[in-house]
């Protein structure tokens, strides 16, 4: 995932853009490490959560209402934005199976902080995306 995000900022001119990708690469490496089994902070991510809530909503304002599917596309740094959206599902999907099995504090900690984290940013992944379109989204 932290590659595919650097992937998409290559193409991204907006410096705010540009640096929340960035620091989600940051979250991403930290994520990684407490994961590990690492004695990493990640009450932080919190706040990241309300970052991307605030961020989703901003770029939602300016776009069109949604009532069907889009297929991913149109333009080449929306490609790369589902991309990221995707690999961070499933990213989601292998920390919810792994904390089934992990130790009860630790499971305790990353699904309060770490599980809410991947499913807001697949959010802001998508929302990107559809900002990204330049006003071509294909619908079914």
């Amino acid at each position: 995932l932290t590659t595919l995000v650097g992937f998409a900022s290559v193409l991204i001119k907006d410096k705010k853009d540009k640096d929340l990708l960035l620091s989600i690469q940051k979250d991403l490496y930290k994520i990684m490490s407490y994961m590990a089994g690492a004695k990493v902070p990640i009450a932080y991510l919190s706040g990241r959560v309300k970052l991307f809530e605030q961020n989703i909503d901003k770029v939602a304002a300016k776009l069109p209402k949604l009532n069907r599917f889009l297929l991913p596309g149109v333009t080449e740094i929306c490609s790369r934005l589902h991309l990221c959206r995707v690999a961070c599902r499933k990213a989601e999907r292998r920390v919810i199976f792994y904390l089934k099995r992990a130790k009860k504090d630790h499971a305790k900690e990353a699904s309060t902080y770490i599980t809410p984290y991947f499913n807001r940013l697949s959010d802001l992944f998508f929302t990107l995306a559809r900002k990204y379109t330049k006003g071509k989204e294909v619908v079914t």
